[in-house]
């Protein structure tokens, strides 16, 4: 179990330094964003300027041409030569009205770009700071699970000590260590492929000295009329299941970690379900499939088996 344990915490901080990494690549991306959105600001705030600019000359001109159409009505047959003038002007002045209509319809453009990024940038920190609660919660889960191993390897190693000498726990204190129950447990389903991913899970026991345990082997009764030596107690029955499937559901937390991680780093969206840990048509039929809960006593064998299936 100690070498389990090993790989475990092992595990948990190539885990946290992926999410640091995470964190990291969040925190280019935010800045990016930032910087993204000084820009849009600024092309608006020119857009808008060239905007009034444009409204105003266009509105001078169409002042002065219907001043000079006004003077052309009055004008006599003396003066054509002028009113041809003004009229060529007038022609140059609508060539110049429609290029700033052409170029106040591409500036409504920008604009109307700039809303729809400003709207896909207010999406995307949404979704920002929903992965940045949702990596806060998994390294929270992460700390709970690294207290946990703590519990597995003491109730582990009184278990291994109690065999060892041929005797058997009292039966409120074997309760008790089968109980152990982290903070965090959540209903998460209990999946079939506890049989493969548990395996590469769970602790193996360390052997530690008499000294240094707080209770001594006198706590323990030596059950001298027990007939059925091959029967494992229900309650540790219980709690050998219940560490089986609290390693499968790390496990199944590693892995939706670990394709978030590589999501991010591929520059991709990641699947908020399965960071969550909720459970989409896209899972595979070991995940998503839960299995019963046996709480019956199993036989040494199959207890025997159950540890040799973890701990390999």
């Amino acid at each position: 179990m100690a070498k389990e344990v090993v790989s475990k915490e092992v595990e948990i901080e190539r885990l946290q330094a992926k999410l640091r990494k995470a964190y990291s690549q969040m925190e280019r991306q935010q800045a990016d964003y930032d910087e993204e959105v000084r820009k849009f600001k600024k092309d608006s705030e020119q857009a808008k300027e060239e905007l009034v600019r444009v409204v105003n000359k266009l509105n001078d001109l169409e002042a002065e041409s219907a001043k000079y159409q006004e003077k052309a009505k009055t004008l006599d047959s003396g003066q054509l030569n002028a009113i041809a003038e003004m009229q060529e002007k007038l022609r140059t002045q609508e060539k110049e009205l429609s290029r700033l209509r052409n170029e106040l319809s591409e500036k409504e453009k920008i604009a109307k770009t700039f809303e729809e990024m400003k709207k896909e940038l207010d999406y995307l920190e949404l979704q920002n700071d929903t992965l940045s609660q949702t990596l806060d919660s998994k390294e929270n889960t992460v700390k709970e699970l690294e207290r946990h191993i703590a519990s597995m390897r003491m109730e582990a190693t009184l278990y291994q000590q109690s065999c060892s000498s041929g005797s058997t726990p009292l039966a409120d204190e074997t309760e008790s260590l089968a109980d152990i129950r982290p903070p965090f447990t959540a209903a998460r389903p209990y999946t079939k492929a506890h049989s493969t991913l548990g395996a590469n899970l769970s602790p193996q026991p360390r052997h530690k000295g008499s000294g240094g345990l707080t209770k001594s082997l006198s706590n323990y009764a030596i059950d001298a009329n027990c007939n059925r030596r091959d029967d494992v107690s229900a309650a540790m029955s219980r709690s050998l299941r219940s560490t089986q499937k609290k390693l499968v559901d790390s496990r199944l937390l590693v892995k939706c970690l670990k394709e978030t991680v590589e999501r991010l780093a591929r520059g991709e969206s990641p699947d908020i379900s399965r960071l969550l840990g909720i459970k989409t048509d896209s899972m595979s039929e070991s995940e998503a499939e839960q299995v019963a809960f046996d709480s019956t006593a199993m036989t040494m064998g199959v207890a025997e088996k159950m540890i040799v299936s973890m701990t390999s």
